[in-house]
This record gives structure tokens, C-alpha cells and sequence, in this order.
């Protein structure tokens, strides 16, 4: 089979090129997949240069760029989590035969497309690098990637002459359009080429001139101190999403889930009555578009430090007295925990602004 489903996706392979051929959001009713795209959708693209020189003389005009061969596309696991679908192939650079597996799977309880990736590298000392492509279809789509102080638009709110052919996402990557947005994060791969295939250019200013990215995977391009050949067996994932309306929390609590989930404990029965264990900190109402970047204990344990930011760009005044449901007392301090000031009402945040509370306990 070449096509799964789930109460919010269909999902179908190109049985020839093992790209997606057709993401649909149901819900939306919106074709994710652009279906023009120079290079299919989740296509691994492995890439070669004649030689690194060229690339310290900033440009790029002997390459090559193979996609996928001998491809098999066949039903993966299935249960009661997810339903998948298996590509197999055979990259240059990889070894032989299936040397790349690429799962997809539509998850059951959660909107969610997973995309787990595998590939056995050879010990190629030649220039090489690894993409896979996502290009997205949204009219009139803008791609914002996050990064420590908020969502950024490339070519807009980037600084000329920074890096623009490239660019390091923090927790996720997201193309906004008119009727949807996708969120896709990898807690593996940060590395983004947005709007097209952009190594070689150098651009002092670059605005995507479409709602397609590629993830890149790993090269071997720069003269540093880093080992010249990649090989073994890598693993990497992508989780990815779409939804409406596009707003920057939701994309935040998306990517930030995917990289740091959460971590269950199991306690074993105590032969000791405590009484009831059950206590919080934090109010059930969380605002949607406060993000917490972090909490520690002080050292003395009777308070916690709290680092808080807006992620909606927006302003906005929160009650952190109502917020902090068991506390004693708030106080704002600096990034250091030091000089504390009393709360007594909302505290304001700026756009994209944080604050820093000791919460007495």
C-alpha cells in the first residue's frame, strides 16, 4: 500500500521517487504538498561538490544533486499509537542496497505526521552534504522560524549581512498562509535552508521566494576542526503539524513539546500513609501565550525561580498571584535571581518580552 489515514490526514507515496505525492488536513481541507516543486515532498536529496574551494570564494558552480533510487514503498507498523508507511532506498554516499529508511506515521490519538529517518553513511572524505525537502503549498505562505527571542521572518527581521542562505531553528520552523499554517521541529536537525536550495549564494538580504524548506542534514563542507568524513548510522526525526488560526504560541508549545517532552516517573506504593500527595504550583488557566522557559529551586529550597516569556508578540499584563496558586509570596528579580521586588498586582510583559519571579513556596 501507498496511502494511510487518520481522522485528520491522507497521506500518499509516489511509489517511483518515495515522496509524498498528497498530504491532505481534512480538517482544513487544505494539499499540503506543493505539487510543482523542483524536488517531491520528504525527497532526500544527497548532494556533492566538485571541490570546497569554490565555497570559500563564495560561490557554487560544480555540484551535483541525486535523489532517491531503487525505491520501495511498503506498509510499516501499524497499532494502536500510529499507522505508517516504509521508503527504502539507495542514496550516493550510502550504503547498498536500502540504505535509507524513511517511516512516516500518522498518529492515532494526536494530530501529529512523524517522520523517522535512517541511513547507513559510507566514510566519504569528498565534499557531501544531505537535505530533505518540505515544500510546503499555502497562498500567499510566509516562513518564520523561532529562535531564543522569538519568531523570526527571513529577509525582514534579520540583520543585513547575516547568515541568510541557512538558518538555525531553535524549536521549530512554520509556513503561514492565508486558509492554515504548518509547524514542523526536529529535536535533531536545526539546520533550515528556507525558500529554496541556497548554499552558494550569499545573500546580504533574503526573503523566501517560496513557502518551501529543506531541512539540511549534515555536510562536510568547511575546513574546520571537524572530522572530514560522516559515517555510520544516523537517526533523526521530524514531527509536523498544521492548524488554524496561525498564532506564534501554538507553534512554540508545538516545537517545544516535540524537542523536550514530557518525562514520566514511576514512584513505587509507600507501607506509609503520607496522606494525600497531590499538590500544585500553577494554575490550571495558563496563559496560552506565556511560555515557561524554566523553572530551578533556590538553594535553600523554600522558593523557585521562574523564567517566563511572551511568545505571541504581543502585550500583555498577567496576575501572577492567581498564576502561582500555592505561593507565599512573588517577587521579580534579575536573570541572576538577585535584587527582589515585591508583587502585589500584573505583572506587564512586552512583546516577546521575559520576566524572572522567585516564587516562595
Amino acid at each position: 500500500s501507498t496511502r494511510i489515514e487518520n481522522a485528520w490526514y491522507e497521506l500518499e507515496v509516489d511509489p517511483r521517487t518515495g515522496s509524498v505525492a498528497r498530504l491532505r488536513d481534512k480538517d482544513l481541507g487544505v494539499d499540503l504538498v506543493d505539487p510543482e516543486a523542483a524536488w517531491g515532498f520528504l525527497a532526500p536529496i544527497y548532494e556533492r561538490l566538485a571541490n570546497r574551494h569554490q565555497l570559500e570564494a563564495r560561490r557554487l558552480d560544480a555540484f551535483e544533486r541525486h535523489p532517491l533510487e531503487d525505491v520501495r514503498v511498503e506498509a510499516g507498523p501499524a497499532g494502536p499509537l500510529y499507522e505508517s508507511l516504509v521508503v527504502q532506498g539507495t542514496l550516493p554516499g550510502g550504503s547498498e542496497p536500502d540504505g535509507l529508511r524513511i517511516e512516516l506515521r500518522l498518529l492515532r490519538a494526536v494530530k501529529r505526521v512523524q517522520v523517522a529517518c535512517t541511513i547507513r553513511k559510507l566514510r566519504v572524505k569528498e565534499p557531501e552534504g544531505l537535505y530533505v525537502a518540505f515544500p510546503f503549498r499555502l497562498p500567499e505562505g510566509t516562513i518564520h522560524f523561532d529562535v531564543p527571542g522569538g519568531d523570526v521572518v527571513p529577509g525582514r527581521d534579520q540583520l543585513p549581512g547575516s547568515v541568510s542562505d541557512w538558518n538555525t531553528a531553535q524549536r521549530y520552523v512554520r509556513v503561514v498562509g492565508d486558509a492554515a499554517e504548518v509547524v514542523i521541529a526536529s529535536d535533531e536537525i536545526p539546520l533550515w535552508q528556507l525558500g529554496g536550495l541556497n548554499l552558494g549564494r550569499f545573500r546580504d538580504v533574503a526573503a523566501p521566494a517560496t513557502a518551501h524548506v529543506y531541512s539540511w542534514v549534515m555536510n562536510n563542507y568547511w575546513v574546520t576542526n571537524f572530522c572530514a568524513s560522516q559515517d555510520g548510522e544516523f537517526r533523526w526525526h521530524y514531527d509536523l503539524t498544521s492548524q488554524a488560526p496561525a498564532r506564534p504560541h501554538r507553534a512554540a508549545r508545538f516545537g517545544w513539546e516535540t524537542r523536550v517532552p514530557l518525562l514520566a516517573r514511576v514512584f513505587p506504593p509507600s507501607a506509609v500513609d503520607a496522606g494525600s500527595p497531590v499538590a500544585s504550583l500553577l494554575a490550571a488557566e495558563f496563559p496560552p501565550a506565556l511560555l515557561v522557559v524554566g523553572i530551578r529551586p533556590s538553594t535553600d529550597e523554600r522558593a523557585a525561580f521562574v523564567h517566563l516569556q511572551e511568545v505571541d508578540g504581543e502585550p500583555a499584563s498577567i496576575d501572577v498571584l492567581r498564576l502561582f496558586v500555592g505561593a507565599r509570596a512573588v517577587h521579580r528579580v534579575d536573570a541572576l535571581g538577585r535584587e527582589p521586588r515585591a508583587v502585589h498586582g500584573p505583572v506587564a510583559f512586552e512583546p516577546h518580552g521575559v520576566q524572572y519571579l522567585r516564587v516562595d513556596v
